[in-house]
């Protein structure tokens, strides 16, 4: 038996070296993810509209995966399933959005709310969460003073724990609000998505730099402008092949927030 299983893998190998790679799946693929990604009815909140532009000049970023050359091959399996494209298009939109953001508050030199040290504190004390607090409230005062409606934007850290509603009240594990600071949950009746408000400033997760906390104006990602005139043009997918099994593909966008 053991020599049976060592004929078919040999055979399988010699079959995945011999035959080609069908580019028309490879398109295929590619349209898909592209379908996921610009679909401007899943934009996150507060991430407004988005918009094809022909020749915009912008810098191009990329991301790469592997993924089996069976799905590709000519006149041989089947092609990647709804899902596969479904969760490389998320991936995909993740970092589309996130370094989109990245450029523009480097490009304004916005900085944090947070302190480097608090991004990775997990038990920060009572006095250290409502110093954080107050200091997002106050920059949400300072932006509305220039007459522009503030969003805070959070990742995946620290510092966005203590913006859970939860994590403040009366009760002994919790911590009360500092004075002057309104905290609420969002209301849905209202069509209100976000994590919770501050001061009725949403507040809303999203892939930041170093997953820090940003207080900036809605309006700076009120337009997400994309290289390419509709999603078929917006996207590429490059392949190569990395072993007798396996390709790595790298696809490419330019896109910014306007």
């Amino acid at each position: 038996m053991k020599q049976l299983g060592k004929v078919a893998v040999h055979e399988r190998t010699i079959t995945l070296r011999a035959t080609e790679v069908d580019n028309g799946k490879v398109s295929e693929l590619c349209k898909r993810i592209a379908a996921v990604v610009f679909d401007s009815s899943k934009l996150p909140a507060p991430v407004g509209t988005l918009e094809f532009m022909p020749g915009l000049l912008t810098d191009q970023y990329s991301v790469n995966f592997e993924y089996e050359k069976k799905h590709f091959l000519v006149g041989f399996g089947e092609s990647p399933d709804d899902g596969f494209a479904k969760h490389m298009g998320d991936f995909v939109s993740k970092y589309l959005l996130g370094w989109a953001f990245g450029r523009r508050v480097s490009e304004l030199a916005s900085k944090p709310v947070n302190t480097e040290a608090l991004r990775g504190n997990y038990e920060a004390t009572c006095a250290e969460m409502q110093a954080y607090v107050l200091l997002v409230a106050e920059r949400c005062s300072s932006l509305r003073r220039d007459g522009a409606a503030p969003v805070v934007l959070v990742g995946h850290s620290g510092v966005a724990v203590y913006l859970r509603l939860h994590r403040w009240g009366p009760g002994s594990w919790q911590c009360p609000p500092p004075p002057g600071v309104t905290l609420r949950s969002a209301n849905p009746s209202n069509g209100e998505t976000a994590l919770m408000y501050i001061d009725d400033t949403p507040v809303y997760e999203y892939d930041t730099p170093n997953a820090d906390c940003y207080v900036v104006p809605a309006s700076m990602l009120k337009r997400l402008d994309v290289a390419g005139s509709d999603e078929s043009t917006a996207l590429s997918l490059t392949w190569t092949l990395i072993s007798d099994d396996r390709m790595k593909f790298v696809v490419s966008w330019k896109a910014r927030f306007a």
